[in-house]
C-alpha cells in the first residue's frame, strides 16, 4: 500500500440488511488486499456516510460501490450528500457500463443455465435519471452481443410485474427458456430476491459480485480519480 496515495471510500447504501451489508464488506477487503492506498467503508445510511466520509482524513476518493441505474436506494442516497465536503475531495459517478462488466454479467447468464437460443430480461432499477437509464439501455445491447438473443429490459421499480411482463413476451415470440439477469453488483434483500424467483424465469442470474472484475473496476475508477487529483 502507497500512504501518499489518496484514501479510498467506498459508498453504498446498505438498507438495513444483512447480506447486504457482509457482500459489501467482502468487495471492501477484496479491495483492501489490492488497494494502493487506505480503503474506509461508507456503508449504511446518509448520516453514517457522511460521518465515516468526513472521519477520514487528508485527500479521498469516493467511489460509489453500485451500478449506474441498478441500485435506487444507493442513488438516492449518494444524490443527498453535500457537493462541497471537507478536505481534498473527489466524488465519483456509480460504477458504469464497461465492456470488462458486461462480459462478466454474461458470465453470470450462462452460469445460470442460458443456452444459444433462451431468451434475457436484463432488470435494472433504472434510477437516477435519464443518464443513468440510458447506461441500462446500452448494457442491454452490449448483453446481446455477447449472447447474441434479444435482451429486453425490465424496471424493478415498478415492481416485479415488469419482470413477469418481460418474460412472458419472450416467451409469446417463442423463447421456450428466458433467463432473468439483475443489473446490480450485490444482492437486494431477500425479499426482492425471492420477488425475482418468482418473476416466472427459468433461471436467475447472480450478482456480479462476487468477481475480480469488480475489484479491477473500483481501483482503476481510483487510479483516475488520483491522477485528477494530481493535475
Amino acid at each position: 500500500m502507497n500512504s501518499s496515495n489518496p484514501s479510498l471510500v467506498l459508498v453504498a447504501a446498505d438498507r438495513g440488511d444483512a447480506g447486504r451489508r457482509q457482500a459489501l464488506d467482502e468487495l471492501a477487503r477484496a479491495t483492501e488486499r489490492c488497494a494502493e492506498a487506505a480503503v474506509h467503508r461508507a456503508f449504511g445510511s446518509l448520516a453514517e456516510v457522511l460521518a465515516t466520509v468526513e472521519s477520514v482524513s487528508g485527500p479521498r476518493v469516493l467511489i460509489p460501490v453500485f451500478l449506474a441505474g441498478g441500485d435506487q436506494a444507493s442513488a438516492r442516497m449518494c444524490a443527498q450528500l453535500p457537493p462541497t465536503l471537507s478536505g481534498n475531495v473527489i466524488a465519483n459517478d456509480p460504477l458504469g457500463v464497461s465492456p470488462a462488466l458486461i462480459a462478466h454479467l454474461a458470465v453470470r447468464v450462462r452460469e445460470a443455465g442460458w443456452e444459444p437460443g433462451d431468451g434475457v430480461v436484463l432488470l435494472a432499477d433504472a434510477a437516477g435519471g435519464a443518464q443513468q437509464r440510458r447506461q441500462v439501455a446500452v448494457a442491454a445491447q452490449m448483453l446481446r452481443r455477447h449472447v447474441d438473443t434479444p435482451v429486453h429490459l425490465a424496471h424493478a421499480r415498478r415492481g416485479v410485474s415488469s419482470a413477469r411482463t418481460a418474460v412472458h413476451r419472450l416467451r409469446r415470440s417463442g423463447y421456450r427458456r428466458v433467463v432473468l439477469a439483475p443489473w446490480r453488483l450485490v444482492p437486494g434483500p431477500e425479499r426482492e430476491e425471492r420477488e425475482l424467483r418468482s418473476a416466472g424465469a427459468d433461471a436467475v442470474a447472480a450478482p456480479l459480485w462476487p468477481a475480480q472484475r469488480v475489484v479491477d473496476t473500483v481501483l482503476a475508477q481510483h487510479r483516475m480519480a488520483c491522477a485528477r487529483l494530481a493535475a
